[in-house]
């Protein structure tokens, strides 16, 4: 493997998600899901508002990152989405 190459540890990353969960769930017993936990985005029900929580590789914004060569953004949707 090459310098730059990006190598993502699925089992590393699955037992992170899930210990998240885990937290969340121990932290919080009074809230509804919309959906379930899982898959690319979890609703969770406030009342008169949803949040949504997701989890996401960020393999694909370093790929982009890289052809702009503009590696000043690639972390703002970790907070403003």
């Amino acid at each position: 493997m090459g310098t730059g190459e990006l190598v993502i540890d699925r089992k590393a990353q699955g037992e992170f998600v899930s210990s998240l969960i885990r937290q969340f769930k121990y932290k919080r017993t009074d809230f509804r899901t919309i959906g379930g936990f899982g898959g690319f985005t979890s609703l969770i029900d406030l009342g008169t508002f949803a949040i949504s929580f997701n989890t996401d590789n960020v393999g694909t914004k370093t790929l982009v990152a890289e052809e702009a060569n503009r590696y000043d953004t690639i972390g703002i949707d970790c907070i403003a989405m």
